[in-house]
């Protein structure tokens, strides 16, 4: 049964900036938790208030919240008091500790020969470095927004050396270790605090925390103490929601238009807001074609979903007669994804958004729609790469869907914010916020006034694309 809108939620005509600053209001909305069956709520109201008849698709996830992690070390010369160690934060893979916690030598992991010694009753150690990754190995850089604006060579964020660990961290939980203490490098410790990385792995059964450069120097020879509470959520809970707004003419083709509900801060995830301002552009003046709103759930659970990959993949399996063009279904010509709007760094500057367009005719029709924007921004349009496409673009990218899918890319993005921090009210700027939705908007209309057969093809990446990425991105993990 469908979760009503909690006391004190926006009214379902509330503005755009009264919700995200309601958003700021609740915190983390992380899956199985009753903060974001409350934010589903609110989406599915404001759909309902514009006569949408709105459907709900359970997707039952098993919640956890660390609430808390705690590192001391003993170093090992004699007399030596146990010295207390920051965590940053607890990764959302992690196992509880029992209430005596688990103690261990330090152990040192450097690379992969570490992971594969006998650990058996350590505490490894292991850097991960949040060091630059160059753009061109996450993607073909096509156009910038504004066309003046010129686009890093790379960027720093803390998601992708943390979404690179599977690997390392299964191989040391064979390797018997008790607990893994990964240790930032080339992250500020402010925004190493609260990292909610790796989120597409499995829970494993040990307890992994983080913890700051900083203090990397603690962590030498001696005895580690690691201790995990976590308070679990009750039973499996949670679910996507969808809408649909019927076209005046083709109503044979579809539009999809997606994002996910869940995440940690304001900005991850504040798609479903774009999507109520789309849903009342949309029904204000209609569409030739039907379009598909879907805000789905599960995209920081992943490894629960039950099909492969992001939560609009799980969607995307349940209703296929709205996209794939079988005898009696609909067929997709298009999709866009909107993934986090309005955000800004500390200094107030635009977060850059990359934008994956996956035709040349939607790579056009972006830039002249991006063309349009009034508020300084920094976008870069771009073709996703063989084996990386970051956000829910991915599954319409799969499915051979034509899409484009814009997400802004800040350090802070997978950063835990509390409920009402006004930090993090200043990263979220409403205006901005407008102004993507308002260039999306105008995505959506060029989208619909092109035939299908003037949207392009998907084309599959070929095999010697896969190895070429594949090489790139291995000598860039070694460091080379």
């Amino acid at each position: 049964m469908p979760t009503p809108s909690p006391a004190g939620a926006p009214p379902a005509d509330a503005s755009l900036a009264d919700l995200l600053a309601w958003l700021v209001d609740q915190g983390a909305r992380l899956p199985g938790t009753a903060e974001l069956d409350a934010f589903t709520a609110v989406v599915a109201d404001a759909w309902s208030a514009l006569g949408l008849e709105v459907h709900h698709d359970p997707v039952p996830l098993t919640g956890w919240a660390a609430t808390s992690g705690t590192l001391t070390v003993r170093p090992a010369r004699p007399g030596a008091a146990a010295v207390p160690v920051p965590v940053a934060s607890v990764a959302p893979c992690s196992s509880p500790t029992p209430p005596e916690g688990v103690r261990g030598p330090v152990v040192r992991v450097g690379g992969g020969r570490g992971a594969r010694r006998a650990l058996r009753g350590g505490v490894a150690v292991v850097d991960v470095a949040a060091r630059p990754v160059p753009v061109d190995l996450l993607v073909r850089a096509l156009a910038t927004s504004p066309p003046t604006w010129a686009a890093p060579t790379s960027l720093v964020n803390p998601v992708i050396p943390a979404e690179l660990l599977g690997r390392r961290l299964r191989a040391l939980v064979r390797g018997g270790a008790a607990a893994v203490v990964l240790v930032w490098r080339g992250l500020p410790e402010d925004v190493a605090a609260g990292q909610w990385l790796p989120f597409t792995l499995p829970d494993l059964p040990v307890p992994v925390v983080w913890v700051a450069g900083e203090h990397a120097d603690a962590l030498g020879d001696g005895d580690a103490h690691v201790t995990v509470t976590a308070t679990g959520t009750g039973p499996a809970r949670g679910g996507s929601v969808w809408c649909v707004v019927d076209g005046t003419d083709a109503q044979d083709e579809t539009v999809l238009v997606t994002t996910h509900t869940d995440g940690p801060n304001p900005l991850e995830e504040n798609g479903p807001v774009a999507l109520v301002a789309l849903a009342r552009a949309l029904v204000a003046d209609r569409p030739r074609r039907t379009h598909v709103l879907v805000a789905a759930t599960g995209h920081l659970r992943m490894p629960q979903l039950p099909h492969r990959g992001q939560c609009t993949a799980t969607w995307l399996a349940g209703h296929r007669p709205w996209w794939d063009g079988a005898a009696g279904h609909r067929r997709a010509v298009a999709g866009v994804v909107v993934e986090h709007v309005g955000a800004v760094d500390d200094d107030g500057a635009p977060e850059i958004e990359l934008v994956h367009t996956t035709t040349a005719p939607l790579a056009a029709l972006a830039a002249a729609a991006f063309a349009g924007r009034a508020r300084p921004h920094r976008a870069l349009l771009a073709a996703p790469r063989s084996l990386v496409h970051l956000g829910e673009g991915e599954p319409l990218h799969e499915h051979r869907i034509p899409a484009v899918a814009s997400l802004a890319v800040p350090r802070r993005l997978l950063q835990r914010a509390e409920p009402g921090d006004p930090r993090w009210r200043a990263r979220v700027d409403p205006g901005l916020a407008e102004d993507q939705v308002a260039a999306v908007e105008r995505v959506l209309r060029a989208v619909d006034a092109t035939p299908a057969g003037e949207l392009g093809r998907v084309r599959r990446h070929r095999p010697w694309e896969r190895v070429r990425d594949a090489t790139r991105l291995l000598r860039w993990v070694r460091g080379a």
